[in-house]
């Protein structure tokens, strides 16, 4: 991973009946990182997309998205969990 966002979920025409044409896409970027592949990095940024191809319609004020995480505990100790913010709340029709 680098430190420009890259699509690490392609949801590529992922709805259905008049929504067939509607994208959903996850990006993700490294932040802050030093060594190779990414190695030593302070945190990720996640950018979620959803694009509404049918143009007929407006994105709903009630979409909400939730987060969590997984993480090793039993040989990998120590290990923080993430901080989670949201920079930009939902936008566009």
């Amino acid at each position: 991973m680098s430190g420009a966002f890259q699509v690490i979920f392609d949801g590529t025409n992922i709805g259905g009946g008049i929504y067939t044409g509607n994208d959903f896409y996850i990006d993700a970027k490294s932040v802050s990182y030093s060594g190779i592949n990414g190695g030593n990095g302070l945190g990720i940024d996640f950018r979620i997309r959803m694009i509404n191809q049918s143009g007929s319609d407006a994105t709903d004020n009630n979409t909400t998205a939730s987060f969590g995480e997984l993480k090793a505990t039993s040989y990998l100790t120590g290990i923080q969990s993430p901080s989670i913010a949201t920079l930009n709340v939902w936008s566009g029709s």
